[in-house]
C-alpha cells in the first residue's frame, strides 16, 4: 500500500540516506612532511577556510610536522579517494621526504587521473614532476623559450616544472595551459596568485579531458 501524505503542519520527511551521502561535505588534502613550508601551509589553511572549504594535512605521521603545522591523516591511514583536491606547499626537507614515498606520488597521480583540481607551492612543483604525471604534465605545459635543457644522453628527463617554460603563475605561459587543467603552480613568490586561482579551481570540482588519463594506473 501506498503510504498516506502528511497532513498539514506535518514534520517534514528527512531526506533519504543517499542524499545525505551526496551531500558529504568536500574536503582537500594538503600533502607535506616534517620541514614544510609553514608559512605556505598557513596561506593555503587561510584561503580554504576563507572560500568555506575544509582541508586535512596529510603527512608521512601524525603530529608535528613544522611550526604551527600538524598532520592530522597520514598517507598509511587515508585514501586519495576521500579528497576533491590535493594541494603541496613547499619546503625543501619536506618534499625531499615525499618524493621517496609511493604513496605520495599515488595522492597526486590519482588526483590527475580523476580530474581533480591540483596545487604545488615551491619546492612542492617538484613532487609532481617526479611523480608518475610528471612526463604528463611536462607535455602538456609544452616547449618556452628559456626552458633548461634535459641532462646530456637523457632526453626524456623530467625536469623540475620552474624549469620548464618559466612556470611562474602570473606569466609563464606553460603554467597558463596547466591552469586551464585545473593545475596550479606558484614560482618565484607567486604564493597569492596561485591560491586565488586554486580556489578558483575548486570551485570547477573537476577538469574532464585532461590528456593521457589512461597512462597513470588505477
Amino acid at each position: 500500500m501506498w503510504a498516506a501524505r502528511p497532513g498539514p503542519g506535518a514534520p517534514p520527511t528527512p531526506p533519504p540516506r543517499w542524499r545525505s551521502w551526496r551531500r558529504r561535505p568536500r574536503r582537500r588534502a594538503i600533502l607535506a612532511a616534517e620541514g614544510v613550508n609553514a608559512a605556505q601551509v598557513a596561506a593555503v589553511k587561510g584561503a580554504l577556510t576563507d572560500a568555506g572549504a575544509m582541508a586535512d594535512i596529510v603527512g608521512p605521521h601524525l603530529g608535528a610536522l613544522a611550526e604551527g603545522v600538524v598532520a592530522n591523516k597520514t598517507l598509511a591511514n587515508t585514501d586519495p579517494v576521500l579528497y576533491d583536491a590535493v594541494l603541496v606547499p613547499g619546503g625543501a626537507a619536506s618534499i625531499q621526504t615525499l618524493i621517496g614515498l609511493g604513496d605520495a606520488h599515488n595522492f597526486v597521480a590519482q588526483a590527475y587521473k580523476h580530474a581533480k583540481p591540483i596545487g604545488a607551492l615551491g619546492e612542492g612543483t617538484e613532487l609532481l614532476t617526479a611523480s608518475e604525471i610528471g612526463r604528463l604534465l611536462r607535455a602538456i605545459a609544452g616547449p618556452a623559450a628559456g626552458a633548461a635543457q634535459a641532462p646530456a644522453g637523457r632526453p626524456d628527463a623530467v625536469q623540475n616544472l620552474s624549469e620548464v617554460g618559466g612556470m611562474r603563475l602570473a606569466s609563464g605561459a606553460g603554467a597558463q595551459r596547466l591552469a586551464e587543467y585545473g593545475i596550479v603552480v606558484g614560482q618565484n613568490g607567486g604564493t597569492p596568485a596561485a591560491l586565488t586561482a586554486f580556489v578558483t579551481a575548486l570551485g570547477h570540482h573537476r577538469y574532464w579531458g585532461r590528456p593521457n588519463v589512461g597512462q597513470v594506473p588505477a
